[in-house]
């Protein structure tokens, strides 16, 4: 048998994946005039921030101050590296994200390998793992999560040898620990989790040894933040994550109902993915009577991280933030459920009956997760709104905003694209509005207030952003609005400008010339009158 066809669930699953990314590409690049777009905003920010490391030597969205803006210290020193050695491009985070991808799948590809589950099991456990990722979304989302996949599969397969007593030496594990907190604080869930298994096993000094080395670039990078003078943890993690609040009632409260419960009620294929997880450790339990094999111990440490991400973290978003959990169980749970599928076909009797049963029950439990897939439907769209807006915001201020101080809540774009002073009025690029925001005290008045003592000249917002906060900040007047069709990933389908110190006719004029090279699909319209969409 020749290597190609030894290997060939990997081959294709591979194919099956690149095949995705050069159509996504290829009709995102005809959807956005020839210019590669990435289907969010937020890797923009870390874009800007690994550029400003190598040409100005600040942590920053932008060149002028420290933010801590970014949850993933690793994903911004991999950046600055490419960018030190290739330049600033906007090709850098799909490269990495393509090599992440590919380095995962083969992993992943060993792994089922060594659990023995055949080689059509194989396939169809890396072609469920493309999918309900689901990859090549993620891919475009520009981030760093293939790559937190890649080093968690890493962690918890080598965490589940040695507890399993299949390996000896625990020095991989050691050294990965780090990085899986690094890449994504999250990733110190995990972390704790597999020592939680070592202590159970009666390995303190290794537990403690994770854990040290896990919490170490974590407490590294709050020392450096609060020598800045910004808060030790990351303003992403504590804006968007559910950080616990627990001085007041309402704060134990909003504590629960943000929590695990309500986004297991909004995501019931998380609830369904839960559930297959619990079923396939309870059936690796009963057939091995002990969960300290290499697939009960996988089983168990993404069940339990699950549990506390699905409490603590984000979720959603492209399904980016829980994609390593979904990728995670589909390797940890592929074994078991093969297992039962073989079981369910010989109960049967029937053979050909049996396989559809067990295929009809298989896609049955597919079917919650299909919206996920679906999404690779959606990315060349996505990646159009940010070209329609967040990226034409960018050239605006590229060509009259240079050195302007600007008031926004969509940061990267415009980072990346234009030179200017920012004010984020949602806080992840700015300390005092990420305080007043968690400590619940945000306001027109506070904004204006903000964005005079920065002198702001220029607002580029989410009027429904805005509403959540109290409405428009006295002195704010809005000039023009831009507004796109079939959105899927931005905040609104509207932005508007506002002139704050700057004059209202000039902004127009900017605005009116502006608007000539503004790419179809985009509405723009002026208070007073209206002007067809382009």
């Amino acid at each position: 048998m020749s290597r190609m066809q030894r290997h060939w669930p990997l081959a294709a699953a591979l194919a099956f994946l690149l095949l995705q990314v050069g159509a996504v590409l290829c009709v995102s690049l005809h959807m956005n005039q020839g210019t590669f777009v990435y289907a969010l905003d937020d890797p923009y920010i870390h874009m800007s921030m690994a550029r400003n490391i190598v040409e100005h030597g600040v942590w920053g969205v932008t060149p002028y101050e420290f933010s801590s803006s970014s949850s993933s210290p690793l994903w911004l020193i991999l950046l600055s590296g490419s960018y030190a050695v290739a330049g600033a491009n906007a090709l850098a985070p799909l490269i990495l994200n393509i090599t992440a991808a590919v380095v995962f799948l083969a992993m992943a590809y060993r792994i089922l390998g060594a659990m023995e589950i055949g080689r059509t099991g194989t396939f169809i456990g890396l072609a469920a793992l493309v999918l309900f990722f689901p990859l090549v979304p993620v891919i475009f989302c520009g981030l760093e999560h293939v790559v937190h996949a890649a080093i968690a599969l890493f962690f918890v397969y080598r965490a589940a040898r040695v507890l399993a007593g299949r390996q000896l030496s625990a020095t991989a594990l050691l050294v990965a620990a780090p990085f899986l907190t690094t890449i994504r604080y999250e990733g110190a869930m995990m972390v704790g989790v597999v020592a939680l298994l070592f202590i159970l096993r009666r390995r303190p000094a290794l537990a403690a040894a994770l854990l040290l080395l896990g919490a170490l670039p974590v407490v590294c990078y709050g020392i450096f933040a609060t020598a800045h003078g910004w808060l030790f943890l990351p303003n992403p993690i504590l804006l968007k994550g559910n950080v616990p609040s627990l001085d007041t009632l309402a704060g134990i409260r909003t504590f629960i109902t943000e929590g695990a419960y309500t986004r297991l009620v909004h995501e019931p294929h998380l609830l369904l993915m839960l559930a297959a997880g619990a079923g396939a450790m309870l059936h690796t339990l009963m057939r091995q009577r002990t969960l300290f094999t290499v697939r009960g111990v996988m089983q168990t440490a993404v069940l339990a991280t699950a549990v506390l991400h699905l409490q603590f973290a984000g979720i959603g978003w492209f399904h980016r933030y829980e994609a390593y959990l979904v990728g995670l169980f589909v390797i940890a749970t592929m074994p078991s459920w093969c297992e039962l599928m073989t079981e369910l076909r010989q109960r049967a009797g029937n053979v050909r009956g049996g396989r559809i049963l067990a295929t009809a029950a298989l896609l049955i439990a597919m079917l919650p997760f299909l919206h996920r897939g679906s999404k690779v439907l959606v990315t060349p769209t996505a990646t159009a709104n940010i070209y329609r807006q967040q990226y034409q915001m960018g050239l605006f201020l590229r060509q009259y905003g240079r050195g302007t101080a600007v008031a926004a809540n969509d940061i990267g774009a415009i980072c990346w694209l234009a030179d200017i002073h920012l004010v984020d009025i949602y806080g992840l690029g700015s300390l005092e509005t990420a305080r007043l925001r968690m400590a619940g005290r945000t306001s027109p008045q506070e904004t204006a207030r903000i964005a005079r003592e920065h002198g702001v000249a220029l607002a580029i917002v989410y009027d429904t952003w805005l509403a959540r906060d109290g409405g428009v900040p006295p002195g704010w007047n809005a000039v023009g609005r831009w507004t796109i069709g079939n959105n899927v990933v931005c905040g609104s389908e509207t932005v508007t400008f506002y002139a704050v110190t700057a004059g209202s006719r000039a902004l127009r004029e900017e605005l009116t010339t502006f608007s000539g090279s503004l790419p179809e699909g985009v509405r723009v319209s002026y208070v007073g009158d209206v002007v067809d969409a382009r």
